[in-house]
């Protein structure tokens, strides 16, 4: 027993002292990168929070219009619109504006807040009949309390100050 307490240690070799460094070396390059990717990520998460509107979208609503301009009733006329910063339009049954309509492309355009302009806008997402506000075609317009805008002859009024039912 004793022997086996006494005995020497066995030298190493040049090459397995470089082997060791170099594997000592590549763990530590290896915690180095983990720390720097999980750094980066949290910083990425911190960016995107800060980037995002503290301001919550203010309380607007697509009414859709019926003939000569009146408000059309029953299930589908109203949409609003504060709950959300993006809201998709077209004959997509996923669009939360849904209009069935031949003249109406699949995915036709979207509304959305910007929140560095407090202000909503709409624009047509390269659809081949476009988009009316106020009678005017545009790709994308800031949108106003009462602007009229038309989709595939369809026609929607825009209110930011929606009357309670």
């Amino acid at each position: 027993m004793s022997r086996l307490l006494l005995a020497p240690c066995p030298r190493l070799r040049p090459r397995d002292a470089v082997d060791a460094i170099a594997l000592f070396v590549l763990r530590i390059l290896i915690l180095l990168t983990l720390w720097a990717f999980i750094g980066v990520a949290v910083w990425a998460i911190l960016r995107e929070r800060r980037m995002r509107p503290a301001i919550h979208p203010c309380a607007a609503t697509l009414i859709r219009l019926g003939a000569e301009g009146q408000i059309a009733q029953g299930a589908g006329s109203r949409y609003p619109l504060g709950s959300s910063t993006m809201v998709w339009i077209g004959r997509d049954p996923n669009c939360v504006v849904r209009i069935d309509n031949e003249f109406v492309s699949l995915q036709h355009a979207r509304i959305i807040w910007q929140a560095e302009q407090q202000a909503w806008w709409i624009e047509d997402l390269d659809s081949h009949n476009g988009i009316q506000v106020n009678e005017a075609r545009v790709m994308r317009s800031e949108l106003n309390d009462a602007d009229i805008i038309n989709i595939g002859g369809v026609q929607f009024r825009f209110d930011t100050n929606p009357p309670t039912p």
